[in-house]
């Protein structure tokens, strides 16, 4: 990461400060002072500060661009810096020797570089920083204090956040640790207990000392449970670095203040009941988009190629692994397991407060309809992608993992599915026109759809995702056509006549697909109902055949009969097409 120069109107330069004339905790806690003299050093210095810090906080902390960090590494006879930056170098890497059996490393790098010494407001990452010439940036007063205050708390421990691994599952208590110890954290629990939102989170009770506040809430993200004033600071800011980091994979500063502020901002609203939204990342795989394509804005949501902001989503799991296949051409085409596509939509963010973390349970899991609402989003993409290709096999495109920012968390919210257990997964690159036909008919779908064909577009992902025998094929399939079609009487009639007037023009054909999908409707019945002796090959034409017709009717209902949606009920649906259909005539 380049160091910091500064151009933003939320930055001013302070003016740097001598390091070997400034007083500071001379290592981290739980050690003797540190003497240069006294430490065998067991690999060159630059390479262990390396292994340590890494280029990104190193670059930082020593205000050098990544160029100059990899010289300061590779090169054994490098020309010295200035006094100050070689000072520098000696103070970190004296530290550095004393931790390199360390278990706790990233811990004790946190906390010193996160410390401030007795009377001071920076800390020594900042300290070490500004000896160097780095400039550092400052929020400049604003009429909220709780802004003021994080944002500068956020700046001050920019360098603990590079040294922290975010994939690291103790990344926030580690960073936790850092802000709590700091004397800004003080003034922004002040201010938060006096503003008239926020407080609502953490509300007083008898004989509690003002740090110790805290209370509980249930969150539209699937999250809850209790919120503690003294780890407020560390979850908002941590989620402001998720929120830059979905944007740009390297967090700069003024990316990092950005996030911070927005995160604050939406912590009130929520609170508030006002309109607010998180984001949300989903990697899907099966597919990749064409070169010439880096964005399918569907308008509610938008698909890209995955790229190096999701690597850190991505190692969070345990997703990993390739599949190979071949096009129509014989060119290969390989797809990874962690997903070629990502979408990127939003959830509408609500908070619950509870005064007793025992009420949670009582609401749990009722309120959670935005949830329900990003499922349906992905349900909606990954039918559009199969409707989209009509010529082909059903091309199944999966969701592999999801992440979701809560500000109040302490960390990114991750889940994740593996889908190597599809086996109807056929890697595919898009032409260019089959991904303007995925965009189309997924908008299509999101436009229209309605609660009464939930039933039939999940069965359908099911019918050619999830199932792997031909009798579980078959009978999803045919749940399709009951959801849309059926009711309490005559159903196999009605569904398969429904369907025949849906799909075929004349009445020749209207009458050959009827008595075809009546055979395959008695065939489920037959496996539904256990009966000996089921043909094994008509059973896996019939579920092949099903799973199409399926596929026809949805494309029909989502295309030219968009009128059919806004019916009720199969029943309904089912007389509108027959009795339409008597009404112009039938033989």
């Amino acid at each position: 990461m380049q160091g910091v120069r500064g151009s933003s109107p939320l930055s001013s330069t302070k003016p740097a400060r001598n390091l070997c004339s400034t007083q500071m905790n001379p290592a981290p806690e739980g050690h003797a002072p540190l003497s240069v003299d006294s430490i065998i050093v067991r690999m060159k210095p630059e390479l262990l500060l390396n292994e340590h810090l890494g280029e990104d906080a190193l670059g930082y902390l020593l205000n050098l661009e990544r160029h100059q960090v990899q010289e300061l590494v590779s090169n054994p006879d490098r020309p010295r810096w200035d006094e100050r930056r070689e000072a520098a170098i000696q103070r970190l890497s004296s530290v550095a020797a004393q931790l390199q059996d360390e278990v706790a490393r990233e811990l004790r790098w946190s906390n010193w570089l996160g410390s401030c010494g007795d009377g001071q407001s920076e800390s020594v990452g900042t300290i070490i920083r500004q000896s160097c010439g780095g400039e550092i940036k400052s929020a400049l007063p604003e009429t909220d204090p709780v802004t003021t205050s994080l944002t500068a708390l956020a700046i001050d421990l920019y360098a603990v956040l590079l040294v922290l691994g975010r994939e690291d599952p103790r990344f926030g208590s580690h960073f936790g640790s850092a802000t709590f110890r700091h004397p800004l954290d003080g003034r922004f629990q002040e201010a938060v207990l006096s503003d008239k939102e926020l407080v609502k989170l953490f509300p007083h009770s008898p004989g509690q000392l003002d740090w110790q506040r805290q209370g509980n809430s249930l969150r539209s993200t699937g999250q809850g449970g209790g919120n503690q004033l003294a780890g407020f600071a560390s979850s908002v800011i941590t989620a402001g670095l998720d929120f830059a980091s979905l944007a740009q994979a390297e967090v700069t500063v003024d990316s990092l203040v950005d996030g911070v502020r927005q995160m604050l901002t939406l912590v009130r609203s929520a609170i508030a009941g006002r309109p607010a939204v998180v984001p949300v990342r989903i990697g899907l795989t099966g597919v990749i988009l064409p070169d010439t394509c880096q964005l399918l804005d569907l308008g509610w949501a938008k698909l890209r190629p995955a790229d190096d902001r999701d690597e850190r989503i991505v190692r969070r799991t345990a997703l990993e692994g390739r599949l190979q296949g071949h096009s129509s051409d014989g060119d290969t085409v390989i797809i990874r397991y962690s997903g070629d596509v990502v979408l990127e939509t939003e959830l509408e963010y609500q908070i619950e407060v509870h005064a007793d973390v025992g009420t949670l349970d009582s609401k749990w899991p009722n309120d959670l309809a935005a949830l329900r609402k990003v499922d349906e989003l992905v349900e909606n993409v990954r039918l559009g992608i199969l409707l989209a290709c009509p010529d082909a096999r059903p091309l199944i495109v999966a969701a592999t993992w999801r992440a979701i920012i809560d500000p109040l968390s302490a960390a990114l919210s991750v889940g994740w599915s593996d889908p190597q257990a599809i086996r109807t997964l056929t890697p595919t690159r898009l032409a260019d026109a089959q991904a303007a036909e995925w965009a189309g008919w997924s908008k299509k779908i999101h436009d229209y759809r309605a609660a009464g064909v939930s039933v039939a577009i999940r069965r359908m992902l099911m019918a050619t995702a999830d199932r792997r025998l031909p009798e579980d094929v078959l009978v999803d399939a045919i749940v399709v056509w009951e959801n849309l079609f059926g009711g309490a009487n005559e159903t196999t009639l009605r569904v398969s006549t429904a369907l025949a007037w849906l799909l075929a023009s004349t009445a020749d054909a209207r009458r050959d697909r009827q008595k075809r999908f009546k055979k395959i409707y008695g065939l489920r019945s037959r496996v539904v109902h256990g009966a000996p002796n089921v043909n094994q090959k008509e059973l896996q034409k019939s579920a092949v055949e099903a799973v199409q017709v399926s596929l026809e009717a949805l494309r029909q209902v989502f295309g030219d009969r968009t009128d059919l949606l806004r019916m009720g009920s199969g029943a309904e649906r089912s007389e509108a097409l027959l009795l339409g259909g008597w009404t112009e005539g039938c033989p």
